[in-house]
């Protein structure tokens, strides 16, 4: 039997649109998988510098990143396309393991005015004391634990220094937490320099630590697979330059140059604590979007020594 074409054309034009409909289902559309042995065979297949095993406390924070807190979770790997590469940077600079920014998503949920209860400040949560070792200035006009170039510069030479010290880098982000005292102690305890065996001896947050940073790896990782979409910032904030000044400049002055709303540049630089950059002989950092600055404006020459 013979169909008339027009009929043809029917099955045709069905058969092309369910074939449409099959290729526009997403991975979100697939029921997300947290068995045991998908996560662990998608943990051993990342590039990592930690010993990312898996047991009960790593499978409730992968549930809090994915199920409880996915939220959360889609607004901190939005704020990542402008953090991370920050990190990367750094930590490339002192020839450190990439996967140590993850720290940032465990410490401040990506937060840059993030507060602890300890007061602890910035994205990577410098204490004062531990800042100032590390160059960070804290006065009255500036606080740069709260500067994502120096805070993130710190924080790689703390971590290079924690290394140095165990050798391990499951310990050394151990110690990044509880510091090294705790640790010391722990190993001393255990008769271990490993952190698995000498977890029990370490402080309850510090246990916790460790598997919260695998479930934070396995989530910045796998995130797509679990019907997570970013909540990615506004384009003049993902696109950015830093340059020095060295003389006093208010943040009002510096709108009324550039072009850029004040709360944008507040955004960008919270560790400004009045609105007004001091005066400087080593010059402090500005960060500004690349987008949106008057065409008259040149970041450059804010920057030049006088």
């Amino acid at each position: 039997m013979v169909l008339p074409r027009t009929y043809l054309s029917f099955i045709i034009l069905m058969l092309f649109s369910m074939h449409l409909r099959a290729a526009a289902v997403s991975v979100f559309d697939v029921k997300p998988k947290f068995k045991k042995s998908v996560i662990v065979d998608r943990l051993e297949s990342i590039e990592k510098s930690v010993d990312l095993r898996f047991n009960k406390d790593v499978k409730k924070y992968i549930n809090d990143y994915l199920r409880r807190g996915k939220e959360g979770t889609e607004i901190i790997i939005g704020k990542s396309s402008l953090y991370f590469p920050v990190f990367e940077y750094y930590l490339d600079l002192y020839n450190l393991p990439d996967d140590l920014k993850y720290l940032t998503v465990i410490e401040s949920a990506l937060n840059p005015g993030a507060v602890s209860s300890k007061g602890a400040g910035g994205l990577w949560q410098f204490i004062r004391s531990t800042g100032r070792m590390y160059d960070l200035k804290i006065n009255n006009y500036v606080d740069e634990r709260y500067d994502i170039h120096k805070s993130s510069e710190a924080a790689a030479r703390l971590l290079s220094d924690l290394y140095d010290n165990y050798g391990d880098w499951t310990l050394a982000i151990a110690a990044y937490n509880s510091g090294t005292v705790n640790i010391n102690n722990a190993i001393k305890k255990a008769g271990k320099k490993d952190f698995w065996a000498i977890r029990k001896h370490l402080p309850k947050e510090t246990q916790e630590y460790v598997p919260k940073f695998i479930a934070a790896t396995y989530a910045m990782n796998y995130y797509h697979f679990y019907d997570i979409r970013p909540v990615y910032l506004d384009y003049n904030l993902q696109l950015t330059v830093v340059t020095k000044v060295y003389e006093r400049y208010s943040f009002k002055q510096l709108a009324s140059d550039s072009g850029i709303p004040i709360e944008i540049i507040r955004k960008l630089n919270p560790s400004y604590k009045k609105q007004v950059i001091p005066p400087s002989l080593e010059g402090y950092n500005l960060v500004l979007p690349r987008l949106g600055l008057a065409s008259n404006f040149e970041y450059e020459l804010i920057g030049a020594t006088q």
